[in-house]
């Protein structure tokens, strides 16, 4: 009970850290470039949100499963789960960069009367944040490990830790002058300093970890996307619902208006994550003790 009482604490501790920069950030850029430059980057965040589709829920099984397999001793049989679903997740990142050259490739061709003068920023944001979803998706199961070790301080520590520099150095970017683009170029960056130190932790958290080609079965990957794609069949059409009333918004009324939009379904989200970062602590605990057979725990 112990543990779940300070897991649950560090994952509202962290969360609290993206409320802060949800309050300030679309203030900083709304009084340094405009609510219209504020839309149009509620949009690029609205189009490649869709991608998260494609990611099939995988990555949320590996924290159940590693629990599970280092409560049994099962060394091997961790290092083939985890192995097949790095081995998945690859494969979903590269189809997902094709989607987004799709996706910058045309954007001109459907919004380019809306976005006017913003297009080809847009193309630039919009590829910039695609490339850094396809980053945390090839990066996904070490998140998965070191929250299977029930290291949930260590994952909430990186996770808010990074955000809030990324955060203040996107506030002395605008400062400066740099924009939109400059904010992506942040992101993308960090993104990828992050996940680097991720996979750094997972090692570190769990030593016996060795991802292999010769490890990689697809009877393991199948029963990752067998477990992970019912839960997340659950959020897939809040999912599309919401992003695609925000494109809507912008194809019908304008970036501008997206701006006004986004900032109360914001605060709504937050409310939400919360609860969801109870629950999440569950699937790991659950695994754990499921491996060590103590049904009664």
């Amino acid at each position: 009970h112990s543990r779940i009482a300070k897991n649950v604490m560090w994952s509202w501790a962290g969360h609290l850290v993206f409320i802060v920069v949800g309050f300030i950030m679309p203030r900083l850029i709304n009084d340094q470039i405009g609510q219209f430059a504020l839309g149009i980057w509620d949009f690029c965040w609205s189009l490649v949100s869709y991608l998260n589709v494609a990611s099939l829920g995988v990555g949320s099984s590996t924290n159940r499963y590693v629990a599970k397999y280092r409560a049994a001793g099962d060394t091997l049989t961790l290092r083939r789960a985890i192995s097949s679903v790095v081995a998945i997740q690859i494969l979903i990142g590269l189809i997902m960069l094709v989607a987004i050259v799709i996706l910058v490739w045309y954007l001109p061709a459907w919004f380019g009367d809306r976005l006017g003068a913003y297009t080809e920023v847009t193309r630039w944001v919009v590829g910039l944040l695609g490339g850094s979803v396809v980053v945390q998706m090839w990066f996904d199961a070490f998140r998965g490990v070191i929250t299977g070790c029930h290291r949930w301080d260590l994952h909430n520590g990186i996770q808010s830790g990074t955000y809030a520099l990324t955060a203040a150095a996107m506030a002395v970017s605008l400062l400066l002058g740099h924009g939109l683009l400059g904010l992506a170029i942040i992101y993308f960056g960090s993104t990828v300093i992050t996940e680097l130190m991720r996979v750094m932790l997972a090692f570190w958290v769990c030593p016996e970890l060795s991802i292999r080609l010769s490890y990689i079965r697809w009877t393991e990957g199948k029963k990752m996307l067998i477990f992970g794609g019912k839960s997340f069949l659950l959020g897939v059409p809040g999912l599309i619902v919401l992003q695609t009333i925000n494109v809507a918004i912008v194809g019908a009324l304008g970036p501008a208006a997206l701006a006004v939009f986004s900032r109360p379904i914001g605060l709504v989200r937050h409310a939400e994550t919360f609860m969801n970062k109870f629950s999440h602590i569950f699937t790991p605990m659950a695994g754990s003790l499921q491996g060590q057979h103590d049904a009664a725990a």
